[in-house]
């Protein structure tokens, strides 16, 4: 503008040619003003209007420069530079430029690209003269050349773009903090990531993550900075009520805490002493609070400077802090997962899950160094007769004091106290050199039951049959060395209980009843044996039914109806289940689709799958083919398989089930909370329904089954999935799914599974309704 102006006057002789070093347009008016010729009206109003144009651009958080190319003398820079580069027109003028407060390392970027003309916008970084920090400029030029075509001026515009560069520092910190939480990194990992973060982006600032122990009201280890270390390991684990710093202040308080200067407070306190030993001058504490207003950690940032947090650093801060909020969550989250996963709800004993993880690891690390070990099966003696007699209640608090009692004798890491079943319990020894010492645990075991135990006003003596085999001598494999602990185990309670035994081939009548039945699978499916029972679900809100549990039985023509459980997991070892499966998956669709051709309403029929089936490379090409033949239409099929089986080659069923989604059969997660899912993989499943395993259901007096009951409808309507309890037997718990917003139930509260005639009854009446 003041150079259109200057070149204006020039060509209308009016003035002589001016020097173009001026600080500002104002000084330059002036200077016109004091000429001898007179100035028309309108050059005077195109004079002002310059002034009133540099006036407006003087009020604004920008730098217009001009530099001259071949000295590199500073022509002009507009009154912004002090808010921009913080140094005045006077001081650009002396030092001829602004290069003396940019940041040494990025020095080259005006030498080599802004003062040879580049035209592109270029970012670098600036130390404040005023305040010391750190500033990003981003700045672009553009070239002025003579009649010859040689460069002759630089004209440059800088802007300060910190705030930008801050936000995208916060964005870029919450990314990483993120992706790690996504990835299911430790929460320690996280934590840690979250430390470092805000060291690198915080020059001059350190960071310490404390995690709280709520019930016990103590700092536990979570990530700082090492010079820190030294301080936390006095005060983790100490009761909070006894420390004397800001960061126990703010967790009793609530809020956070700003301490411009510790040397002003804190005495001579350890937090004191220790910040003046690493040279801390000020910091600021921020508590962690939970959804449920507990404050599970404590974030604190100090310096080395006097001075409060500034804007930027609380923004980070709060981002930050954030995240650690939810990585504590999503922590918690997975704990409590991995809990109800792998810990029996009643006596905090592993479960059968884990013992089954443990026998198998256990058994390879034998393998590998020639060593034995011994599966100890405990079942209590008498155990169903004080259930029945004194209540479900009282029944459940022996059941803790008996595990409690067994624990006494559960020695280091080298023994695994199990609980696999209402009040069957196992015992892995690896401390074992002979079946002797086997025995000898065992005999410690019976011992410390001689003991009467205590139940309100009930003295109670209970007694142990202890089933004993020891690897490699009485099996193999896993499922060798449970099976021959469980047949002892039963000879010792025939024996006159309250013993144990030692597995012995001829105990195996057992054994060779299911050998038996496992010879006559196949000529049983040859001859019609198996049939199926069909039962309801019910629709909560509405008491209607919809779809129905496709439930395979055995007419075995001697022993009359088998069970499945006495008959699938012999189907499962042989490799009849896939054959088997197939059956009842062809039986079930042809069935359904004889009552919909028949007239009656059209409901979905669910279809239980095994793990070998469903990994099966030809299973969704078998869906198809039976559907195909059946008639049926997809959306009347439902696929129930287990969470366990889910988790086994996650990216593989993740496609099968892709696959079931796009052809529109209906599928549902049977046995949920028993297993350990990744919340990660459950979110990738395409399914549409969680069903609630029946024991959970069962005993809705036990605080931790309500609470995991709670979770899984709670984790299903997050996720958009419908939820189906299964084995309700009293109204009790048919009110407790309907009040917590379970959608489906099915049990003998409202119909035991009915035979093909029976289900055909039931269709006919106004309870069924057509899909």
């Amino acid at each position: 503008m003041e150079r259109d102006i200057k070149n204006h006057l020039k060509s209308n002789q009016f003035v002589p040619e001016l020097p173009y070093q001026i600080s500002s347009f104002g000084d330059w008016n002036s200077n016109v003003k004091d000429q001898t010729t007179p100035l028309n009206k309108d050059m005077m109003d195109f004079i002002q209007s310059g002034k009133l144009l540099l006036d407006t651009i003087s009020r604004l958080d920008i730098v217009l420069w001009v530099r001259d190319y071949t000295t590199r003398r500073l022509l002009y820079i507009s009154e912004g530079s002090k808010e921009v580069f913080g140094i005045s027109q006077e001081d650009a003028f002396k030092y001829s430029s602004f290069i003396h407060v940019v940041h040494p390392e990025d020095e080259h970027i005006l030498e080599e690209k802004i003062f040879v003309g580049h035209h592109e916008l270029l970012e670098y970084r600036i130390i404040h003269p005023c305040t010391k920090e750190i500033r990003w400029i981003q700045s672009q030029v553009r070239l002025e050349k003579d009649d010859s075509g040689q460069i002759k001026v630089l004209h440059g515009i800088s802007i300060d773009v910190t705030d930008r560069k801050h936000s995208e520092e916060v964005v870029r910190a919450q990314n990483e903090v993120l992706n790690q939480i996504a990835l299911g990194r430790p929460l320690l990992k996280i934590l840690r990531c979250i430390e470092e973060q805000t060291t690198a982006k915080l020059p001059g600032r350190i960071a310490s993550i404390l995690l709280v122990d709520p019930q016990r009201n103590v700092f536990l280890e979570g990530a700082s900075h090492m010079i820190l270390q030294n301080y936390h390991k006095t005060i983790l684990e100490k009761p909070l009520e006894t420390l004397h710093d800001p960061i126990s202040k703010a967790v009793t308080l609530k809020m956070p805490i700003i301490i411009p200067d510790i040397n002003d407070d804190w005495e001579q306190s350890v937090f004191k002493q220790m910040a003046i030993k690493c040279d801390l001058n000020s910091c600021y504490v921020y508590p962690i609070i939970s959804n449920e207003h507990r404050v599970v950690a404590v974030f604190t940032l100090y310096s080395q400077i006097y001075a409060a947090p500034k804007k930027y650093e609380l923004e980070l801060i709060e981002a930050l802090t954030h995240l650690i909020s939810l990585a504590i969550e999503r922590n918690d989250f997975e704990e409590k997962i991995y809990r109800f996963a792998y810990f029996d709800t009643l006596t905090g004993l592993y479960n059968r899950s884990y013992f089954n993880e443990h026998v198998i690891q256990t058994l390879k690390e034998a393998e590998q160094s020639k060593q034995k070990f011994a599966l100890l099966y405990i079942d209590v003696d008498k155990f169903k007769w004080i259930n029945d007699s004194l209540g479900h209640n009282m029944a459940d608090q022996l059941l803790v004091q008996i595990a409690e009692r067994m624990k006494l004798i559960v020695t280091g890491e080298e023994q695994g106290l199990f609980r696999i079943g209402g009040d069957e319990f196992m015992l892995l020894a690896r401390d074992v050199a002979t079946v002797s010492d086997a025995i000898d645990i065992a005999e410690k075991l019976i011992n410390y039951f001689k003991e009467s135990f205590f139940l309100m006003d009930h003295e109670l003596r209970i007694g142990l049959s202890i089933g004993i085999s020891v690897y490699p001598d009485h099996g193999l494999t896993a499922n060798e060395l449970i099976s021959h602990t469980d047949t002892a185990m039963y000879q010792a309670k025939s024996r006159g209980r309250n013993n144990a035994k030692v597995y012995h081939t001829s105990y195996d009548a057992t054994f060779y009843e299911n050998f038996l039945l496992h010879t006559q699978l196949h000529k049983a499916l040859v001859d019609n044996q198996f049939i199926l029972h069909y039962q309801p679900r019910i629709e909560l809100e509405n008491g209607l039914v919809q779809s129905a549990e496709a439930l395979i039985r055995w007419n075995h023509p001697e022993r009359g109806l088998i069970m499945p459980g006495d008959f699938i997991p012999l189907s499962e070892e042989s490799g009849f289940i896939l054959t088997l499966g197939e059956w009842v998956l062809k039986e079930a669709c042809r069935q359904n689709k004889e009552w919909q051709d028949r007239g009656y309403p059209k409901m979905r029929i669910a279809v239980n799958v095994s793990a070998q089936q469903f990994q099966q490379q030809s299973f969704i090409s078998k869906i198809k083919e039976v559907l195909s033949d059946t008639g049926l239409a997809p959306e009347y099929l439902e696929i129930e398989i287990t969470e366990s089986a889910l988790m086994n080659h996650e990216e593989k069923n993740i496609k099968i089930l892709h696959q079931l989604n796009q052809m529109g059969v209906y599928v549902s997660v049977d046995d949920f909370g028993t297993g350990y899912s990744s919340l990660n993989y459950l979110k990738r499943f395409e399914v549409k329904a969680l069903k609630i395993d029946r024991s959970f259901i069962h005993d809705l007096n036990d605080i931790q089954d309500v609470a995991i009951t709670r979770m899984i409808i709670s984790l299903a309507q997050s996720l958009r999935l419908e939820v189906i309890g299964e084995g309700v037997e009293n109204l009790d718990q048919h009110t407790f799914l309907l009040n917590n917003g379970c959608h489906y139930a099915q049990g003998f509260l409202y119909n035991k599974p009915l035979t093909t005639f029976e289900m055909e009854n039931q269709i006919n009446t106004e309870r069924f309704r057509a899909l």
